[in-house]
């Protein structure tokens, strides 16, 4: 009310864990069973919250989320480093396909394709339609060096041609 103008962002999650699983879901196993996103019908933690925002939002009468905001760090070893050895910026270079290549398995302990911004899109569509989507906080690495540079500006390609709305 006191900055109609302003956007609101959350709920700035950093990390493929957090963007599936909450915090409650560690518990004393370490993510073992994922008693919380099983509470939930397994439905990832963004998901499911975007869902409990959309509901709440619903009750009031009004929006209060604006834009989904989200780190990104690519997880493979090495990437998110000074390491400049060639393998090191092949992989960097290679990371930012985690973006939206359905394809792309991810080269972490992840294993698995991410596609990060097409899933966060499905997501919005599903739960919250008219959300957009921030990323306001990512590092490919290699900050002295020359593909560390060319991650990055690749990642902010892909962050116009796939339409994120917002970056820091």
């Amino acid at each position: 009310a006191q900055g109609p103008n302003a956007r609101v962002l959350g709920p700035d999650l950093s990390g493929w864990a957090c963007y599936c699983y909450a915090e409650l879901d560690r518990g004393g196993d370490n993510f073992a069973t994922h008693a919380d996103r099983n509470a939930h019908g397994g439905t990832p933690f963004l998901q499911w919250w975007l869902g409990q925002v959309a509901a709440t939002d619903r009750l009031h009468g009004q929006r209060s989320l604006d834009l989904l905001d989200v780190h990104y760090y690519p997880q493979a070893q090495g990437v998110f480093s000074e390491g400049h050895d060639p393998a090191t910026q092949a992989l960097r270079i290679r990371s930012v396909h985690a973006l939206y290549d359905p394809a792309y398995s991810d080269e972490s302990w992840i294993g698995s394709p991410v596609h990060l911004i097409p899933r966060l899109k499905q997501w919005i569509a599903s739960e919250y339609p008219g959300t957009g989507l921030a990323i306001t906080e990512n590092n490919w690495g290699g900050g002295k060096d020359a593909r560390g540079a060319g991650a990055r500006a690749e990642g902010l390609g892909v962050y116009g041609r796939e339409g994120v709305d917002g970056e820091t």
